[in-house]
C-alpha cells in the first residue's frame, strides 16, 4: 500500500508539472512568434492561409514586442518562409488547446474560437 501510495504521489506530481510546462511553453511560443513577425510597419503571415489568425493576433502579440508603431492599422503582408509557417501552425495549435492562466495567450485563444479558427483542434 505504500509502495503504490508513493507511486501515485509521484505520478500526480509529474502530470502536474507537465501540465505548467506546456502552458509556459505556449506563451515562450507565442512570444518567439510575435518577435518574429511583427514589423514596424506591417505584421507577417505565411501565405497557405493563416491571413485570419494575423488579422485577430496582431493586436494582441504586437504591442508587447514594441516593434510594430500601430498593431491595429498595420496590414498583415504574406510571405513564403517555411520557418514563418512552422512557427504559425505550432502557435495556432497550441493557443487553441490552451487551458492555462497566462492572460494574452487565454485572450487570443478565445478570440479565435470565437472567429472559428479553432475548429479542428
Amino acid at each position: 500500500m505504500k509502495n503504490f501510495l508513493t507511486a501515485a504521489l509521484a505520478i500526480f506530481v509529474c502530470r502536474l508539472m507537465s501540465v505548467e510546462s506546456t502552458d509556459s511553453n505556449t506563451a515562450v511560443d507565442l512570444r518567439s512568434l510575435a518577435e518574429a513577425v511583427c514589423r514596424k510597419q506591417k505584421v507577417v503571415y505565411y501565405i497557405g492561409g493563416f491571413k485570419k489568425f494575423c488579422q485577430l493576433s496582431k493586436t494582441l502579440i504586437c504591442p508587447p514586442t514594441g516593434k510594430t508603431i500601430d498593431p491595429a492599422k498595420a496590414p498583415c503582408e504574406p510571405v513564403k518562409s517555411p520557418r514563418i509557417q512552422y512557427q504559425m501552425k505550432k502557435v495556432k495549435k497550441a493557443v487553441c488547446q490552451y487551458d492555462g492562466f497566462e492572460e494574452n495567450t487565454d485572450r487570443l485563444r478565445q478570440m479565435l474560437i470565437d472567429a472559428g479558427q479553432c475548429m479542428y483542434y
